[in-house]
């Protein structure tokens, strides 16, 4: 089966002068395949990867499922201290410094240009923020646990999504 490819590489020049990134993609019917038995799918090949599930307005279902992998970046959250990995560049830094900082410079980075035939959210940083990581936006002193075995907060920026239109199917 060949999809074709949006938009067109004239159009994607013309679309590269308002961002620093231009959604590609194609559609591919998915009558076979749920949101979760594609992640099952694509997850086991890649050590990060989500599931975002949209649900608004006390609906029972969302619009929206989004797959995404094949991160760009990553940012993890341990002891304290956070590391930076950029995956195209190969390279990791460690430093002690608060999330919220690291976060902004690395969203800033990206203006994706939006495009009307796909949904708002085409991508960016996704992740989990333990509660410890309260300390980088409140005044609170939290006594140490310990035996707590997850990191305080992982994100990543998903090179690669997949969306689920269970309206438009």
């Amino acid at each position: 089966m060949h999809s074709q490819i949006f938009p067109s590489f004239k159009e994607f020049q013309q679309l590269a002068k308002k961002g620093t990134h231009v959604p590609i993609y194609c559609q591919v019917l998915a009558d076979l395949e749920t949101p979760v038995s594609a992640f099952l799918k694509l997850a086991q090949k890649h050590r990060s990867a989500f599931l975002l599930e949209s649900v608004e307005h006390g609906e029972r279902i969302g619009r929206y499922s989004f797959i995404g992998f094949n991160p760009v970046a990553t940012i993890e959250s341990e002891g304290g201290m956070l590391r930076f990995t950029s995956h195209r560049k190969a390279s990791g830094q460690r430093r002690a410094t608060t999330l919220l900082p690291l976060l902004e410079q690395l969203v800033s980075q990206y203006q994706v240009v939006q495009l009307p035939a796909l949904p708002q959210f085409v991508g960016g940083v996704v992740g989990y923020i333990g509660y410890e990581h309260i300390q980088d936006f409140e005044e609170v002193r939290l006594s140490q646990k310990k035996g707590l075995a997850a990191p305080g907060a992982i994100f990543f920026l998903a090179e690669t999504l997949v969306a689920f239109d269970h309206v438009e199917h």
